[in-house]
């Protein structure tokens, strides 16, 4: 039986994807975005939020943690909130999106130079049926000098 895909911390790989795509299709397309994966605290969902999802979704955290993980979360986004003088959630939406950042190559070359840099050229893939992550596995290569 299929186990799950949790993740375990939003300071990792978990919100690389949606923070960059957020941000390059919050002015691009008129919908609605939710960002889901890696959100484990008011942190993650202020990274999410400022790039320009309209919601955050945080199932991880709750099953890893238990529900009063929401009190916790909502009580440290609106301490953040208030410190930095902003009434509404809406007023921090989309601030560091693509087209709001001023050096857009920047933008792009930085999580272009994350993203490869996580990644071992020798790495390849494996495919195995046994594996809880539909038949592909990750293969790490030989170490690095």
């Amino acid at each position: 039986m299929p186990r799950p895909l949790i993740s375990r911390n939003g300071e990792g790989e978990a919100l690389r994807l949606p923070l960059r795509w957020i941000a390059i299709l919050r002015d691009q397309l008129s919908i609605d975005l939710a960002a889901t994966g890696g959100v484990h605290s008011a942190r993650d969902a202020l990274k999410l939020l400022m790039v320009g999802a309209n919601v955050t979704m945080l199932a991880s955290e709750l099953l890893l943690n238990g529900a009063d993980r929401i009190h916790a979360t909502l009580r440290d986004l609106e301490a953040w909130l208030e410190e930095r003088e902003y009434e509404f959630v809406t007023q921090v939406q989309g601030s560091m999106s693509h087209r709001r950042v001023a050096e857009r190559a920047a933008f792009e070359r930085a999580h272009y130079l994350r993203t490869v840099g996580t990644f071992s050229l020798a790495s390849s893939l494996a495919v195995n049926e046994t594996s809880s992550t539909y038949g592909i596995e990750a293969t790490p290569g030989p170490p690095s000098d």
